[in-house]
């Protein structure tokens, strides 16, 4: 069994908050945030969207999930 250590975890952290830089440099075009300021909302809880675009569809339209789509079609052929 993989123990993680401080090691790990501080490398998950520096992950986290270089893939947050990335999205606020490259894609909504921020400049000049430093990974400080990353890490004092991002690095925590740096989760995927979950608005209406991105999030689960049977939450915002009670519509089936694309896995939930598959089984159906599986049953009934």
């Amino acid at each position: 069994m993989l123990h993680k250590n401080i090691n790990y975890r501080r490398h998950q952290n520096l992950r986290a908050k270089r893939k947050a830089e990335f999205v606020l440099d490259k894609i909504w075009g921020h400049t000049n945030i430093t990974l400080r300021a990353i890490g004092i909302g991002a690095s925590t809880h740096s989760k995927a969207c979950s608005c209406y675009m991105c999030g689960n569809p049977r939450k915002y339209f009670k519509e089936l999930t694309v896995q939930e789509q598959r089984y159906q079609e599986a049953i009934y052929e």
